[in-house]
């Protein structure tokens, strides 16, 4: 019975522990299938692509950027404004080199030509022997500038400026710096991550793994593979992944000792350079087996600085940057391609995939409104007269007042897109000039960095002071067009007159007295100020068409008050809203400013009329081109847009198609406030601006730039902008146009919209007239 019951409970235990070991077994069985589930449907794709780049490499084929182009509408010629430049990539395959010292040497005059060598001796900053101290390998070993050439001093470079070196010792450090390039077989140098925290860098430092570099300048992690222990791959990468946030599998194959398969040696070589080396290759095509010419891109602008912010430029990443290659930027890059080669773990290629091919797709072109001509003749004159006016920048924007086209966009001073960072260069000032305090002034720090001077440093000249070459520096990449926020002053005359006109609160013929200044005060007992006339004039009875005419203040202020019945203004400012003011105009252009206007409800008396002419309103020059294109067409707010249509690489057209907001104005009112404007220009102070035997509607304006505490607006000479807004053939308009000088320095009496803008206006509407053989009008 014992032995029954000894047994028995033996068997009770061990049951027990089969019950319990097979629980667990089984537990741990659900877990694989759980984990192989997860790995195998969940993760799937994602392992998919780690297996496949452990095994994969590729070409990248970059994709033709989109051209923009203009048209010629008189011959319909389409112009190109951004294009593309093919030209070869000079790069070696070190793997194939059958004799590297030979390749070195035969190659080394294609790399640095007679044409380098030029170079080095007109501009020795400039020397491309520079960039043959450390060719490119593949990797992101980053260059040590502090290197000499050959082993050099700085003793030894002193000493040789005084004499020219010869061409053929440039030719032997160049071939020393290829041969030594091409004998590297493997790559030493490999970022892992960037940006690693300063306690994660000194964890893995403290590691001390041999090949594993840890950067604390840059801040990050770099491998030399050839240094790392092959067999301990696995446990490195496993010990790393948790510090660099890198899957340990991804890890593992960049500690993998690599193979170099490309060596740049130098890009954008000329056709005839290309041709020799093909050549070249022909005479012995296994010695130069590995010596490969590769197509390239390469953004060009054939007409240098014409429309430049407008088009915008390429960054030294092919990132557009500024205007159309920014804003479409993701429409003209189009879509890389690769070709993919399966590869063994050694690196080298065993043949090609299923999907061995990643078609590369094109960018879009794009054309623009602008009409080529126009441009370049509204440019040409506008850098003229900015010149001549002494003006700190200017713009011009012409528009067709019915479809919104903008046909001119103009800036000055502008820039090359094809070397945009000349922009930056600086020159020294005189030791005792003067430079206004708007005018940016630099002064070198020790270490020789400009850094801007401060208001006592400014006008000191007891120092070496430098401003860019151009005046404005960076801020010429700005298109002052659409970011440019000004009061504008006086040409907001008409947009005010012809509200009045509008609800009936004035006639052409309705008569204002100007018996002097007009003192008004602001609500709830402030203080009143008085608003004067240009130059204090007084003008006795006059009418509203006169008021145009002789831009007198204190007959807006009249006609502002009629608005302003009731205590807000609510008529007035909703008008303005109507015109386009205080929001955007939706052109296809990036960056672009709204303005701003209190709204009415804010609004004391004495800005009600200060808005009347012009102060008071934030507004960008496209903005007040609009408002005027309503005046000029019927009364009608059209979109401004700039965008002709985009043409994919199929041929098919997306139409940028002309589209209205609404109408702002009735057509009579138009009508009404053109003869007006015509008057302005025939009889007024807008009268610099007339043609002979031609029509004009048109207004001057010279408005103060307002302080940038807001407490008043800057005196003295360049304190003012002056502008003139018109358009032409008066019985259907061809063009609205504006022409605006920020800070002009013509002369204390000379420095009006009417003696710097209207000439100039005057000067492009002649041109237009011929170019459009517009006939003259019956007078």
């Amino acid at each position: 019975m014992s032995y029954y019951r000894n047994n028995k409970q033996f068997l009770d235990v061990s049951i027990k522990r089969l019950h319990i070991i097979g629980f667990f077994v089984l537990i741990f069985g659900i877990g694989i299938i759980i984990r192989l589930f997860f790995l195998q449907i969940i993760e799937h794709n994602k392992f998919e692509i780690i297996a496949k780049n452990q095994h994969t490499s590729g070409i990248k084929i970059p994709p033709k950027r989109g051209e923009i182009l203009a048209k010629d509408k008189n011959t319909g010629t389409f112009y190109k404004l951004a294009t593309n430049i093919t030209l070869d990539l000079l790069y070696i395959d070190p793997q194939v080199i059958p004799d590297e010292e030979k390749v070195s040497e035969i190659i080394a005059p294609y790399v640095f030509n007679k044409n380098d060598y030029k170079l080095c001796i007109e501009t020795p900053e400039t020397c491309p022997i520079d960039k043959t101290k450390h060719y490119d390998t593949g990797t992101d070993e980053p260059e040590n500038h502090n290197t000499k050439q050959n082993g050099s001093s700085d003793e030894d470079n002193e000493a040789t400026e005084d004499h020219i070196i010869p061409y053929e010792e440039y030719l032997k450090i160049v071939k020393k710096n290829i041969l030594d390039k091409i004998s590297i077989k493997e790559i030493t140098y490999l970022i892992l991550k960037k940006d690693v925290p300063e306690d994660k860098l000194k964890k893995i430092d403290n590691f001390n793994i041999s090949g594993i570099i840890v950067d604390y300048k840059n801040n990050l992690v770099a491998v030399n593979p050839v240094l790392i222990p092959q067999k301990s791959i696995t446990k490195i990468s496993k010990v790393l992944d948790s510090y660099l946030g890198l899957h340990y599998s991804v890890l593992k194959r960049k500690l993998q000792r690599q193979k170099i398969r490309y060596v740049p040696l130098k890009n954008k070589l000329s056709k005839e350079e290309s041709d020799q080396i093909k050549a070249l290759k022909e005479t012995d095509k296994k010695l130069f087996k590995g010596i490969v010419l590769l197509p390239e891109h390469w953004r060009s602008y054939p007409n240098g600085s014409l429309a430049a912010q407008v088009l915008g430029f390429l960054s030294n990443e092919n990132g557009g940057q500024y205007g159309i290659e920014e804003q479409f930027d993701t429409e003209l890059m189009g879509k890389q391609g690769r070709i993919l080669a399966d590869t063994d773990p050694d690196g080298n290629t065993i043949g090609f995939g299923d999907e061995d091919i990643e078609n590369v797709i094109n960018g879009k072109d794009i054309i623009l409104t602008i009409n080529l001509p126009i441009q370049k003749k509204v440019e040409e004159i506008l850098e003229k007269n900015t010149k001549k006016y002494n003006a700190r920048s200017a713009q011009v924007v012409i528009m067709d007042p019915f479809t919104g086209s903008i046909i001119a966009m103009a800036n000055y001073p502008s820039f090359d897109p094809n070397n945009y960072g000349k922009v930056f260069e600086m020159e020294k000032l005189p030791k005792w000039e003067q430079v206004p305090e708007y005018i940016p002034v630099f002064i070198k720090d020790k270490e020789g960095k400009y850094i801007k001077a401060d208001k006592k440093e400014h006008n000191l000249y007891e120092i070496d002071r430098y401003i860019y070459k151009n005046l404005i520096g960076p801020e010429s990449f700005s298109n002052k067009t659409i970011q440019d926020i000004y009061e504008p002053g006086s040409v907001f005359k008409p947009i005010a007159m012809a509200i009045a006109l509008d609800v009936g609160e004035v006639t052409p013929q309705t008569k204002y007295n100007d018996d002097g200044p007009l003192k008004t005060g602001e609500f709830l007992g402030e203080k009143e100020i008085e608003i004067h006339n240009a130059k204090d004039k007084i003008y006795g009875w006059v009418t509203m068409t006169q008021c145009l005419e002789d831009s007198i203040n204190t007959c807006m202020a009249f006609v502002a008050q009629k608005l302003g019945k009731q205590h807000y203004a609510p008529v007035f400012y909703k008008y303005i809203k109507r015109f386009g003011f205080d929001n955007y105009t939706d052109i296809e252009l990036i960056y672009e400013e709204k303005g701003k206007i209190t709204e009415d409800q804010y609004w004391t008396k004495t800005e009600l009329i200060t808005k009347s002419f012009g102060q008071g309103i934030a507004a960008t020059p496209l903005q007040v081109v609009t408002a005027w294109a309503a005046l000029a067409n019927g009364g009608v707010l059209v979109r401004p847009h700039i965008i002709d249509s985009i043409i994919d690489t199929n041929g098919n057209i997306e139409r940028f198609e002309p589209e209205s907001y609404r109408t702002v104005i009735k057509k009579d009112t138009s009508s009404t406030i053109t003869a007006m404007l015509i008057s302005s220009v025939n009889n007024g102070v807008a009268n610099p601006a007339k043609i002979d035997k031609y029509l004009l509607a048109g207004k001057t304006g010279t408005s103060q730039i307002a302080k940038e505490n807001g407490t008043g607006y800057e005196e003295g000479e360049g304190a003012h902008i002056t502008s003139f807004a018109g358009y032409a053939p008066v019985h259907h308009p061809k063009f609205v146009m504006l022409v605006k000088f920020d800070r002009p320095r013509y002369g204390s009496d000379s420095t009006w919209g009417s003696t710097t803008a209207a000439p100039t206006f005057k000067e492009i509407s002649e041109f237009l007239f011929k170019y459009y053989n517009i006939e003259p009008d019956d007078i």
